[in-house]
């Protein structure tokens, strides 16, 4: 038994050694009270961009006169290049420089906003929907990075629960504010909100965010080691598989482009995984984050985790429409349990991690209780009462927001701090991607589902080709008896996207059980200064030594004049 506990003990020694002997992490000295909510409103941007568009993307397909295709383009074109962007952004971090390539992410935003706010044809919107998700995805991965750089890894839980906060506050808020533009002003600002907002935050951020300033290689040495096969094969499988599942969502999973996309996809992911196993260059997603049971359980938990978020805050709102028979606006105030409870969890387990150094816990539990929560939503129906879908809303919150930000610290704490921004953005990417696949297979159950159970009720078949967009015409259908019975229909298709959620969240819960402890309490960390101020010290210290060596010069000079008159005393 003792033999087995020093093992053990000696397995751990062996875990921490090389965070022990790492080049200490200087931290820069920064305002947090300024750069922090800064920061914080860099995200809220992007966040609520991916919402703000829900409410008012039926008016705004209306007077731009789309089709069935450009209307799901608006959204896909966001997403394909975010999620593109995202294994970019370390890589260039690393070369040009983190807070570059940040601010960067931020102007390329506002002026994507700019674009879509003065759209006039749905290509037009497209495209600059398009380069808004070259700004957001820039703006996600870059912010953890940052986050990173300046905080200390035993007190950054709490500034990560503060920023998984603002996910949930933005998916409330960004369908109510697009609403009320589209009601009461005009769909354009659902776009030129970012800039006057945006312009602050950007104008703060140059002025206040201080990085430490470090050694980078050489641009010559940096594009012959750049994995350019690496990026190309990464870029194109996620393109492949995000507009494969996309298309399917709107059309049938038979449909030949469909497969065409995701196989191809599948199998050009697997060329990535293997080129990035054996190149010598360097490689843009390293597979030694895969190579250990700690990050590669960290990494598929996230997939699973964010698949379980982005259906909840995208079917959820449909539950209400056909149970409550709410409006899409309404809808989104009933998501309220849901969207903020995670937003106040996420703080919470932020603050506890910190406070705590511990973050297996507060992980299992988060799994469990999603598992709970989310096996309550599936029981669900057209007449349930709003108290148990508040009740049940929030259960799941509880679950939900304390995988936020927690897992992406225990990743942190697995790596090397070489390795931060290499991890922090696969983490982005994984989350990035899951967000695309859980909306797609979300939308093809619900669509196959219910297009069989409305073809089973008489009268019904006109909502069967309806769009799952917009579920509102359902409380004017008459008589009462076949409202009842599609309500029904579209509430068991959506508790079964729930079923395949508790699948995969049961899934999650048992790859978390494989993620081993590493310290938080990093000793090699000390407050770093800007690069005037160690400019300064430096200077302040060359003229100490000067100042030391004048005085030793002439306490020497004075005691040999003093010994010299000494000895003329004597000889007179």
């Amino acid at each position: 038994m003792s033999s087995t506990k020093d093992d053990e003990k000696q397995k751990k020694a062996v875990r921490g050694q090389w965070r022990e002997n790492e080049k200490a992490h200087e931290i820069p000295d920064n305002n947090m009270w300024i750069v922090f909510p800064c920061i914080m409103g860099a995200v809220f941007l992007s966040a609520m961009d991916q919402t703000i568009v829900s409410t008012a993307l039926a008016t705004i397909s209306d007077e731009l006169h789309a089709s069935e295709a450009e209307y799901s383009w608006v959204g896909v074109a966001y997403m394909l290049t975010s999620t593109a962007m995202i294994p970019l952004v370390s890589k260039l971090g690393n070369i040009v420089g983190e807070k570059i390539i940040f601010l960067v992410g931020i102007v390329v935003f506002l002026l994507g906003s700019g674009l879509c706010g003065g759209a006039k044809s749905m290509i037009w919107l497209c495209t600059a929907r398009g380069v808004q998700g070259l700004g957001g995805g820039t703006i996600m991965a870059s912010v953890q990075i940052i986050i990173s750089l300046i905080t200390p890894l035993q007190s950054r839980g709490k500034f990560s629960g503060l920023i998984g906060s603002v996910w949930g506050v933005a998916s409330l808020i960004g369908p109510l504010v697009g609403g009320a533009f589209t009601e009461h002003v005009n769909w354009n600002w659902c776009f030129f909100i970012n800039l006057p907002i945006g312009g602050v935050v950007l104008i703060a951020l140059i002025v206040f965010l201080k990085l430490n300033p470090k050694e980078r290689p050489p641009y010559k040495e940096v594009l012959k080691q750049f994995d350019y096969i690496g990026l190309l094969s990464i870029l194109t499988a996620a393109i492949c598989i995000i507009v494969g599942f996309s298309v399917a969502s709107s059309s049938t999973w038979k449909n030949p482009a469909v497969i065409a996309l995701i196989v191809v996809g599948g199998v050009v992911l697997l060329f990535a995984g293997v080129w990035e196993t054996y190149t010598t260059k360097s490689q843009i997603i390293p597979p030694r984050l895969f190579k250990t049971l700690t990050t590669s359980s960290i990494l598929f938990g996230t997939f699973f985790h964010a698949f379980g978020f982005f259906n909840g805050s995208y079917y959820l709102p449909l539950y209400f429409q056909v149970a409550n028979e709410s409006s899409p606006t309404l809808a989104g105030v009933e998501l309220l349990p849901f969207s903020l409870g995670s937003s106040i969890t996420s703080v919470l387990s932020g603050f506890l991690v910190a406070r705590y150094k511990r973050y297996r816990p507060i992980i299992w539990c988060s799994w469990a209780v999603q598992i709970v929560g989310y096996a309550l939503i599936t029981t669900l129906e057209r007449d349930s009462n709003r108290a148990k879908q508040v009740l049940y809303l929030l259960v799941t919150a509880f679950g939900v927001g304390g995988l936020f930000q927690t897992p992406l610290l225990a990743l942190q704490a697995a790596v090397p701090l070489a390795d931060m921004g290499l991890s922090t953005g696969a983490y982005v990417f994984v989350r990035s991607m899951a967000g695309t696949v859980a909306i797609s297979v979300g939308g093809t159950i619900m669509s196959n589902l219910t297009k069989k159970k409305l073809a089973n009720i008489p009268d019904a078949g006109a909502m069967a080709s309806s769009s799952t967009e917009d579920l509102t015409g359902i409380k004017d259908i008459e008589p009462v008896e076949l409202k009842l019975e599609i309500q029904q229909a579209y509430s068991e298709a959506i508790a079964t996207i729930f079923i395949v959620v508790v699948a995969l969240i049961g899934v999650g819960l048992i790859t978390s059980l494989f993620i081993k402890r590493y310290s938080m309490e990093v000793k090699n960390v000390k407050q770093g200064e800007t690069q005037e101020e160690d400019k300064e010290k430096q200077d302040d210290k060359e003229k100490q030594t000067d100042i030391e060596g004048s005085s030793q010069i002439t306490a020497a000079a004075a005691t040999e004049s003093y010994e010299k008159q000494e000895k003329e005393k004597g000889k007179s």
